[in-house]
């Protein structure tokens, strides 16, 4: 078991080590949870179910030009129309 520690300032702040914060994948701005179990802290990122799927389905395929947009919108405008005089 390894030991790290830290100090806390006047403001209640405490420094999370350098090697736990690569061990925990931590960021600036990242959000941490603490848990209490029996008498101890447990701290882990705090990951939303959102960021858990974050980027999770690829992007779709090169986005069209504002032409082929319209194109496709008058095209599919006029099947529409075409289709109501039947």
């Amino acid at each position: 078991m390894s030991q790290f520690y830290s100090s806390l300032s006047p403001k209640g702040q405490v420094t999370i080590p350098l090697a736990i914060r690569r061990l925990l994948k931590l960021q600036p701005r990242d959000r941490i949870e603490f848990r209490i179990l029996d008498d101890q802290v447990v701290i882990a990122p705090a990951r939303s179910a959102l960021a858990a799927h974050y980027q999770s389905i690829p992007p779709l395929g090169t986005r069209m030009g504002d032409e082929e947009a319209i194109r496709l919108a008058i095209e599919e405008h006029a099947s529409d129309a075409a289709g109501e005089g039947s």
